[in-house]
């Protein structure tokens, strides 16, 4: 768990990870039912719940956290991913949300995005929780900002030079 951590950059996504693997033990991912929500406080009102519909067909924003739409100027609750996406990212974003659904892994994504003619970073973690058999019942995703300078130098990089995200399973 040590290497994965190290990609992630925000202290407080680091402990929602290491706080997923203990509740996963030795299972692909946890019990939705182990997720209790006086245990997420520090992270509530960063955190998405996103209810994956017919195995990944479709995904529907059960739980947008507060500082989430902070950051984003939208409220989500409710809403399907492909109602609110842009079209031109929202390929992009399906494509990367049915990989965690296929691989049943974490994934670690930071997204550059402008406002205004100010460049904004964002870093998150998206973690599968199970509902019975199914290992990818719920995505939870976690979403801060994130300081041009907190980033890795080569991270920076990328992301300035291909204007997009960059999505690694941990």
């Amino acid at each position: 768990m040590k290497e994965e951590t190290t990609r992630i950059n925000i202290a407080p996504l680091r402990k929602l990870y290491e706080y997923w693997c203990q509740l996963r033990g030795d299972n692909l991912s946890p019990q939705r039912a182990d997720l209790l929500p006086e245990n997420l406080g520090p992270w509530l009102g960063h955190i998405n719940l996103i209810d994956v519909i017919d195995q990944g067909e479709r995904f529907r924003v059960r739980l947008h956290g507060t500082k989430v739409t902070e950051i984003f100027n939208h409220d989500l609750t409710g809403k399907y991913v492909d109602d609110f996406i842009p079209a031109e990212d929202l390929r992009y974003v399906l494509k990367s949300l049915k990989m965690l659904v296929e691989t049943k892994r974490p994934h670690h994504v930071l997204i550059e995005y402008d406002e205004g003619g100010h460049h904004r970073y964002v870093e998150k973690i998206r973690l599968p929780i199970a509902i019975g058999e199914n290992p990818v019942a719920i995505i939870l995703s976690a979403c801060y900002l994130v300081r041009d300078d907190q980033l890795p130098l080569d991270t920076n990089r990328y992301i300035r030079a291909h204007r997009t995200a960059v999505v690694q399973p941990l």
